[in-house]
């Protein structure tokens, strides 16, 4: 017989594939259905990632470093915005927003961006590219 048994935190139906944690959950009509979400240690590992990224391109012009990095950011919304992940695609926005906050502050010079003016930066004048959820299992056609 098979065992779904995760060896990493003992819940029965739960494991991890392609980089996204599969288990058991419950429809909004109370039916069991299965659901995924990024898995912990590979959204760990991207927000590692994504953190040398933006430290090491921290000299580029704002305009050109957020250009670049809602290139790498949709990337990452296209392969898991998936139904149900919506809390980890969420978790993973608000790290890079306050990773490039502080790598933005830390490029020297005098004048040195407080959050609302952050906040108008990212929102307004050159937005982040905000989360998104491209795979529905609604629109899917078995």
């Amino acid at each position: 017989m098979l065992d779904l048994t995760n060896h990493d935190n003992g819940e029965k139906g739960v494991f991890d594939f392609l980089g996204f944690t599969h288990y058991m959950g419950k429809s909004r009509k109370g039916k069991p259905i299965l659901k995924r979400k990024t898995s912990s240690k590979k959204l760990r590992m991207s927000i590692k990632k994504i953190y040398d990224w933006i430290k090491i391109n921290r000299h580029q012009p704002v305009k050109y470093l957020i250009i670049d990095l809602n290139t790498k950011l949709r990337g990452y919304y296209q392969y898991y915005g998936i139904t149900f992940n919506s809390r980890s695609l969420e978790i993973y926005f608000v790290q890079v927003e306050r990773m490039l906050y502080k790598w933005i502050n830390r490029r020297g010079g005098k004048r040195k961006l407080d959050w609302s003016r952050y906040s108008k930066l990212i929102r307004e004048w050159q937005p982040l590219l905000r989360p998104k959820i491209y795979h529905s299992f609604l629109l899917a056609k078995p």
